[in-house]
């Protein structure tokens, strides 16, 4: 889990944690991943102010969760929002949801 974290910048990371279904501790299987080719965004908004540098990924995954609450068990497409400052510094989730 300490690895995922590391994955998501800390006012994602704090707003996530809080939330019923939580990837931490909702989920129990997430298995056939498939991710798309990254999308530039101007990094304003979608919780990417404050960055240089922004994308936008969308996914596709089957999902089983111990609790359903806002999305479906089964066949799922979710999109993330990535930032960074600069080219050296690693992409961090800031934002998630239906691409």
């Amino acid at each position: 889990m300490e690895a995922a974290k590391r994955l998501l910048s800390p006012e994602f990371e704090q707003r996530f944690e809080s939330t019923a279904d939580s990837w931490f501790t909702n989920i129990v299987s997430i298995t056939n991943i498939e991710v798309g080719d990254p999308l530039p965004q101007v990094p304003e908004g979608n919780g990417m102010s404050g960055y240089q540098q922004g994308v936008q990924v969308l996914t596709h995954f089957d999902l089983e969760q111990r609790t359903v609450a806002s999305m479906h068990n089964g066949a799922t497409s979710w999109g993330y929002m990535l930032a960074r400052e600069s080219d050296g510094d690693p992409w961090l989730i800031v934002s998630q949801g239906m691409g």
